[in-house]
């Protein structure tokens, strides 16, 4: 049931691409995620309070030993210029357009796996933002909009099946960011950009005010007036609580019901990421149920629909809110921008375009959940729980947009690298038990990792299509008695292929102690990997199975009737 032999077939004469190169390294090095960052109008990427150092130095950390983040900046300001040599925080490009190309003619964003799109213009509306119908501004040649041409070079990236290009958009109140976004396929009917589409305003009752108090006097709406929340609380040390969807992971039982987040909002040791700066007046995430699904787009002669179906499997995924933001009523709170009701809007989408063969997109109701303006307080609190969770958001942005392939690799790179740990070099043998085995290496992994990221793993060793195949098995009737968790199945994914790199890395250890050069054939390691997961895989069924027959012969005893061998009178009840 569970075999995973076409699969691995299929991977190893058809997507050579999904092995590492052939070479000798030491150890595995981190899957490099190369990233290029765009903004325009006054964003920056230094410390200025529009800017995004705070979010640049979380990704440049060396926080994972399986990914390692590499930036470039872009802005749509000022000349255009060849490539430069930038400074820390400056732009390499300037002037840049997406229709931009290299000396050999190819496009210049082909040299990314992901674009982020930071986009302020036009920012006339700080001025005129009123819901005014300031829609025409948009277009303004001033204002820097996408060209056709443009639209039609990132759409082919995004849509390339040998790509899988994946984009961060975001903007803020009313029509900023529109001029870069609001005609970017999926990015476009995700998010509200335009007055058109119904954005918040900056100020006035409609707008998303999600400011908390600081203290207990602005908080007090009990006991008198609450003092005034101030603008400036968007920079404080307390973060906006966010309502976060939870998912079922694999086949939930009455036993136990297993949830998790996005992986978007997952924290390795904090668990859910529900907290985000928060901001006067956010922008606004389109529900799920009102995304135009049958949007299309025209770009010169590239033509398509926004949300495609599989080429294969026939899915077609659409995008979905994954978090909430909850703003509070003035009155009785008392905000400094004036009267609001309360309301509850989307902050966060995501669209998993892999189940199309496209790529992903996120999108996020503001840039202040980014701006150093907005992280200043977070970042000087005693207690870092509240900033580590939001610097994992940023992380996690990264990590999903991923390409499978670049997934893959991360899991050759955490499984060979968590072999090199005290904990390993000590417990971990062939003799273990694979589910064991795969139980401590999900343990130790998961430090960084996190659960999300390893079920995302678990989730890419199998074809687009069994996997779609499980997730019809995973809307059975929730009261189902024989269901194993996909946890269980992870450990055993997981302890397949410890088990079966374990000869690799017991022969790299014997050479290093023998003083001889110590080499590692990356090609064997993948095919360790692909090996191992069919090996876990095959042990997990046969497990299943024989507990099935257990589980059957339980049945059997209790389906027969109570009444056999019992006489009426052992429950008559005396009465006087």
């Amino acid at each position: 049931m569970f075999s995973l032999d076409e699969h691995v077939q299929a991977i190893l004469k058809d997507r050579q691409l999904e092995l590492i190169p052939p070479r000798y390294i030491l150890p595995c090095v981190p899957v490099r995620i190369k990233i290029l960052m765009i903004v325009d109008g006054s964003i920056g990427f230094g410390a200025s309070g529009f800017g995004l150092k705070t979010v640049i130095d979380t990704l440049r950390q060396p926080h994972y030993s399986f990914a390692k983040f590499e930036l470039t900046f872009a802005t749509r300001e000022g000349s255009i210029a060849e490539d430069i040599d930038p400074s820390e925080y400056e732009p390499r490009y300037r002037g840049f357009k997406f229709d931009r190309q290299e000396a050999n003619g190819t496009p210049t964003i082909n040299r990314y796996d992901q674009i982020w799109c930071f986009g302020l213009h036009p920012n006339t509306t700080f001025l005129s933002n009123r819901n005014n119908n300031n829609d025409e501004l948009i277009e303004q040649a001033t204002n820097r909009p996408l060209s056709n041409r443009e639209l039609k070079v990132l759409t082919t990236w995004m849509n390339d099946p040998n790509k899988l290009g994946g984009v961060f958009a975001t903007g803020d109140h009313d029509i900023l960011g529109a001029s870069m976004c609001y005609r970017i396929p999926r990015v476009s009917t995700m998010r509200k950009w335009t007055d058109a589409q119904g954005t918040p305003t900056v100020d006035g009752p409609t707008r998303h005010d999600t400011n908390r108090p600081e203290n207990f006097a602005q908080a007090n709406t009990v006991g008198g007036n609450p003092d005034q929340i101030p603008f400036n609380a968007q920079s404080d040390a307390i973060p906006q609580p966010i309502e976060v969807r939870r998912y079922p992971i694999g086949l939930s039982t009455v036993f136990a019901r297993h949830y998790q987040p996005h992986p978007l909002l997952c924290h390795p040791q904090h668990g859910v990421i529900d907290v985000l700066p928060d901001h006067p007046h956010e922008g606004w995430i389109i529900e799920d149920a009102l995304v135009d699904k049958e949007a299309s787009y025209r770009f010169e002669d590239l033509s398509g629909q926004h949300y495609p179906s599989h080429p294969t499997t026939g899915v077609k995924p659409y995008p979905e809110v994954v978090a909430w933001a909850n703003t509070l009523a003035d009155p009785p709170y008392n905000h400094e921008k004036g009267t609001t009701a309360a309301k509850r809007f989307g902050v966060i989408g995501a669209y998993d375009g892999h189940r199309a063969n496209v790529g992903r997109v996120v999108v996020d109701s503001t840039w202040h959940h980014w701006f150093n303006v907005n992280l200043t307080g977070l970042q000087a609190a005693p207690d870092q729980r509240n900033f580590q969770k939001v610097q994992a958001y940023f992380r996690n942005v990264a990590l999903w947009m991923a390409t499978p392939i670049q997934r893959s690799r991360m899991l050759s790179v955490a499984a060979w690298n968590s072999l090199f740990t005290i904990r390993a070099q000590q417990e971990f043998t062939r003799a273990i038990p694979i589910q064991r085995l795969g139980a401590e290496a999900k343990d130790a992994i998961g430090q960084r990792a996190g659960a999300c990221l390893i079920t995302q793993w678990t989730i890419d060793i199998f074809t687009s299509s069994r996997f779609e195949e499980l997730r019809e098995v995973f809307k059975l009737d929730p009261l189902c008695l024989s269901c194993p968790p996909f946890e269980m199945i992870e450990d055993f994914v997981l302890g397949g292929v410890v088990q079966s790199l374990l000869p690799l890395h017991n022969q790299y250890m014997k050479d290093l102690l023998d003083e001889k050069t110590v080499e590692l054939d990356t090609g064997s390691l993948a095919k360790a990997i692909l090996n191992g997961a069919e090996l876990g895989l095959k042990e997990f069924s046969k497990t299943y199975q024989e507990s099935m027959k257990s589980g059957i012969k339980t049945a059997s005893i209790l389906k027969q009737t109570p009444q056999a061998g019992l006489s009426i009178k052992q429950f008559e009840v005396p009465v006087k």
